[in-house]
This record gives C-alpha cells, sequence and structure tokens, in this order.
C-alpha cells in the first residue's frame, strides 16, 4: 500500500498510523481522507493485530479540513469531498479492532472528528479541541460530539465554535485520559498493555455491541449481546480462560 499523507508501521500486534503532513499541521485533503479509507480497509481484515494507535508528526494533530483544497472549487467537487471526510471518519469507527487516537496540539474540526472516531482519546495537556464549522458556514461533527458530551454542550460548542483545553475535555467526557507530553507514550503503552492481557476475539466482539447497540432499542440490544455471547463460544478464548482461572485458583 502506497501511503503520502499517512504511514502505517506494526510492531507486534500494535499498529501505529500518523498522519503526516506536519507543513500543513496535519490539515485533511482529499487524499488523507482517501488513505484512511484504504488503510482502515486493510486493518479490518488482518487478525494479528489487537490495537491501532492514530497518531500525528508535528505540533499539531490535525488543524482541521485543508481550506487551501478547496479555493476555486466548484460546489460539487466540496461536496463529494465532504462526504468522502465522513467515509473515512466512518472507516475509522468501523475498524472492528480498538482505535485510540494519541492527540496533542491542535484537535480542530475534522482532527476533532477524526479523534472522535476512535474508541478512545489520550491527550497531552497542551491539546486544544475546536468545531469551526459554523464559523466557515458549514454542518458537521453534529453526531459523535452530541453522543460523547450530550445534546446541550455540543449545541453550546457548535453554535459558538469556543474552544476546549484538554482537561475541559475530559471533564466533558470526550477525552479518555490526559497527561503531560512527555509521558503520553508510557501510558498508551499502559493501555495497549491492558487490551493485550484480554482475549482479541472478547474486545472485537464487545466493540461490536457496543457500537452497533447504540442504534437499538434495549430489548434490542439485549438481543444483539446474546447473539455476540453465542459467537464468543464458538472459540477457545472463553474456554482457556476459564481452565486458567481454575488453576489459579488451585494453586
Amino acid at each position: 500500500m502506497k501511503l503520502g499523507t499517512l504511514s502505517f508501521v506494526v510492531t507486534g500486534h500494535v499498529g501505529v498510523l500518523s498522519l503526516r503532513r506536519p507543513e500543513a499541521r496535519n490539515a485533511m485533503n482529499l487524499a488523507m481522507c482517501d488513505e484512511l479509507c484504504e488503510v482502515f480497509a486493510t486493518i479490518g481484515s488482518r487478525d494479528d493485530l489487537r490495537v491501532v494507535i492514530l497518531r500525528a508528526d508535528g505540533p499539531a494533530f490535525c488543524s482541521g479540513v485543508d481550506i487551501r483544497e478547496l479555493q476555486e472549487k466548484p460546489a460539487d467537487w466540496v461536496l463529494a469531498r465532504r462526504n468522502r471526510g465522513l467515509d473515512a471518519f466512518l472507516a475509522i469507527e468501523g475498524c472492528p479492532i480498538p482505535v485510540l487516537a494519541r492527540v496533542h496540539g491542535a484537535v480542530y474540526g475534522a482532527g476533532a472528528e477524526m479523534a472522535a472516531a476512535c474508541d478512545f482519546i489520550v491527550a497531552t495537556s497542551d491539546a486544544v479541541f475546536q468545531w469551526p464549522e459554523a464559523l466557515r458556514g458549514a454542518v458537521g461533527a453534529t453526531q459523535r460530539l452530541a453522543r460523547a458530551v450530550g445534546r446541550p454542550m455540543a449545541k453550546e460548542l457548535l453554535f459558538s465554535a469556543r474552544k476546549v483545553d484538554a482537561p475541559q475535555a475530559q471533564a466533558l467526557g470526550l477525552v479518555n485520559r490526559v497527561v503531560q507530553p512527555e509521558a503520553i507514550d508510557v501510558e498508551i503503552q499502559a493501555i495497549i498493555d491492558g487490551i493485550e492481557r484480554c482475549g482479541s476475539v472478547a474486545v472485537r466482539l464487545i466493540k461490536q455491541a457496543i457500537n452497533d447497540g447504540e442504534h437499538l432499542s434495549r430489548k434490542q440490544a439485549i438481543d444483539l449481546e446474546r447473539s455476540l455471547i453465542e459467537e464468543s463460544m464458538r472459540h477457545d478464548e472463553w474456554r482457556l480462560a476459564v481452565e486458567a482461572f481454575s488453576g489459579n485458583s488451585r494453586s
């Protein structure tokens, strides 16, 4: 897979996907949208990966959409470009294995939406979030942000485009952990270690249950969980875990 705006490196069972447009503060252009869709389609078909880290080179995670790319483009091109961005966010969100956003600096617009499409976010203390769509006469971030922080707060942030620092984002429930820049890789490794201690099939099925169940009634969501419990029992993970627990109890 040939990449230009991204790089993807696998070490052991961990994939590290980096945004690589530091000269543009990792602004999201059409090429990046296409590459995100391509990479996550490939990741989803791999059984050897346990977790993916989405990170960025340079001083900003992602400063939003590449506005320069939109200049002098016809409206139909811009609309197609916006739709491709939505495809990229869905590709991240639909990845069957955990995707962890490692964010720092500016996390604006498309960058905030990209991070929100991940399973959770670890931010450095200097990270700043903003949803400036309304400032630019655009619509965006209306669904993931509202689910993360609640409708009233999402409306305030989207209507006003005010900036939110990392501790505030954590208090709102958007960010899981906030750490000093020099400590973020240690923090992320601890999370990876925890994920790798758990069954890979179980983690994938739990992610599916949470993501798919969100759009169902309570009864339908419980039925989904029942079906995924049955699916998990077609694999050996649960039996091996029970045997290991029994062995530890006897020792």
